[in-house]
C-alpha cells in the first residue's frame, strides 16, 4: 500500500486529480509546477520537469507567448483575476477558458499567477452551431416575408428584421432596448401582458390578433406567434403577420352587415305599417 510521504505530496496528488489544467509561476513568469494534465498537454511525463521553465519552452505561436505574458504580468500588478479564451496549447480545433490569478505567500504578498485552464470545445462548437442555425432560420423567415422581433427576457427588443421595420415604419437602430410593450396598441396592453407571462413560463402562443401602434399613431394589426428558446441565453422569439387586409375585410363585411341589418329593420318597419293599414281596414268594414 503506497502513503503520502509529505505535505508536498499530498498536494500535487490532489492536483493531479484535478480535470482542470493547472499550473503556478513565480514573479519571472518561470513555472513552478504543474499538475499531471498540464504537464502531458505540453509533452511533460513529470510535473516536476516543467520546474524552472517559460512559456517558450511550450508555445511555439510569438503571439500566444506575448499574451500569455501580458496577462501574467497584469494579473501581478492589479491582484486581480482575468479570464480569456484560447486555442488548445498544439491544435487547431480545440479551445480553453483560461483564468489566472495571484499566486500570495501566507502575507498576502504576490509572489506569482496560478493558471487554470478548461477545455471548452463542446460549447464553443455549440456555439457555432447555434450561430449557423439561427442564420439559417433566418434566412428561411426573411424567405416567407415574415416579420420577427426578438426579445430578451425583460422584453426588450435584441433584434428585428427589415420586414418587422417597414411594416411599422421605423428604423431598426431606434427599436433595440427599447420595450416590445410601447409597440402593442392600448387596448391590447392587457392582452399583450398576460401572453408575455405565458411566454416567460415557457407557453408558446400562436396566432393570437394583436394591434401594434406605429411612430406615425397608425394602428397595424398583426397575427403573433411567440416562443422562448435557450440558445446560451434566453430569448423570445415572435414572428409576426399582417393581418390588415383581414381585418379590413371584415370590418367592410361587418358594415355590410350591418347595412343590411338596417335594411332587413326598415323592411320590417314597412311591414308592420302596411299589416296596421290591413286591420284597420278590416275593422272598417
Amino acid at each position: 500500500m503506497s502513503c503520502v510521504k509529505n505535505d508536498h505530496e499530498l498536494l500535487q496528488l490532489i492536483i493531479n486529480n484535478i480535470t482542470y489544467l493547472v499550473f503556478w509561476k513565480d514573479k519571472n513568469l518561470k513555472f513552478l509546477g504543474c499538475n499531471q494534465r498540464f504537464a502531458e498537454v505540453v509533452g511533460l511525463n513529470d510535473p516536476e520537469n516543467i520546474i524552472g521553465k517559460t512559456d517558450n519552452g511550450f508555445l511555439i505561436d510569438k503571439n500566444d507567448v506575448k499574451k500569455f505574458r501580458e496577462v501574467d504580468r497584469k494579473v501581478m500588478k492589479t491582484g486581480k483575476s482575468i479570464s480569456y479564451k484560447m486555442k488548445t496549447l498544439g491544435t487547431e480545433n480545440e479551445w480553453l477558458d483560461v483564468t489566472k490569478l495571484p499566486l500570495r505567500d501566507r502575507a498576502g504578498k504576490i509572489i506569482g499567477i496560478i493558471g487554470i485552464l478548461r477545455n471548452i470545445t463542446d460549447q464553443i462548437q455549440m456555439q457555432e452551431k447555434a450561430i449557423a442555425n439561427g442564420e439559417k432560420y433566418r434566412n428561411l423567415i426573411e424567405s416567407t416575408q415574415t416579420a420577427y422581433v426578438i426579445l430578451n427576457l425583460s422584453l426588450q427588443i435584441t433584434e428585428v428584421n427589415n420586414i418587422f421595420c417597414e411594416l411599422l415604419g421605423i428604423n431598426a437602430d431606434s427599436l433595440k432596448g427599447k420595450l416590445f410593450r410601447n409597440l402593442v396598441a392600448s387596448n391590447d396592453i392587457i392582452l399583450f401582458d398576460n401572453i408575455a407571462e405565458k411566454l416567460r413560463d415557457g407557453c408558446a402562443t400562436n396566432n393570437i390578433e394583436i394591434m401594434l401602434r406605429s411612430p406615425k399613431k397608425e394602428l397595424v394589426a398583426v397575427s403573433l406567434s411567440a416562443n422562448m428558446v435557450e440558445n446560451g441565453e434566453h430569448k423570445i422569439i415572435c414572428l409576426l403577420r399582417d393581418i390588415s387586409d383581414k381585418k379590413k375585410a371584415e370590418i367592410r363585411e361587418y358594415i355590410e352587415g350591418e347595412k343590411k341589418k338596417d335594411k332587413l329593420k326598415q323592411h320590417i318597419s314597412v311591414l308592420r305599417g302596411i299589416f296596421k293599414q290591413i286591420q284597420n281596414k278590416e275593422r272598417n268594414m
